[in-house]
């Protein structure tokens, strides 16, 4: 079997291949992430605005409950040192 000799040019020529092809694996991820973010960000759009809106309003209502439990509870505390005498 005849062993044939590695050059620099056929190294080069390997490696340059290589990333060659790596080079296009990486552009074929990217594009197809671009393409996701566009197909989110313009075809996707209403239902997602939608859904932050209905997420919004829920956080909001949440924390006016939240809001008026604390308000109770503080009347009740209020009320409570009043009829101690404490303040």
């Amino acid at each position: 079997m005849k062993h044939m000799r590695i050059t620099t040019a056929h190294q080069s020529i390997t490696f340059s291949r290589r990333m060659m092809v790596l080079g296009g694996a990486q552009a074929a991820v990217g594009a197809l992430l671009i393409g996701r973010m566009g197909w989110l960000a313009i075809a996707q759009n209403q239902k997602y605005q939608l859904l932050s809106e209905s997420n919004r309003v829920e956080a909001f209502n949440a924390e006016l409950q939240v809001s008026a439990t604390r308000r109770a509870q503080m009347d009740v505390a209020l009320r409570f040192a009043l009829e101690r005498n404490e303040l």
